[in-house]
């Protein structure tokens, strides 16, 4: 198996575990990051590479911005 079916898998099996953690590190950790980054945009489009179930995407899209989402996991995807 290569590791993107392994990556994928991963994530598909421990999505919801994942998601809370993501969404925890977040508030704890990246939110601020995350401002100083939207301080610094100058466009409005952002592009979100493996961005799970969008809980970057979401704080983003609530501060106006315009993300674009991709994931290879559909589990990830599918719970928002």
């Amino acid at each position: 198996m290569d590791y993107k079916t392994i990556t994928r898998e991963a994530y598909d099996h421990y999505a919801r575990t994942l998601d809370r953690k993501f969404s925890d590190y977040f508030e704890n950790h990246v939110r601020s990051y995350a401002d100083e980054f939207l301080r610094n945009l100058s466009g409005r489009e952002i592009l979100d590479l493996g961005s799970g179930p969008g809980n970057h995407a979401i704080y983003f899209k609530m501060q106006g911005m315009n993300p674009c989402c991709f994931d290879l996991s559909e589990e990830m995807v599918e719970l928002y």
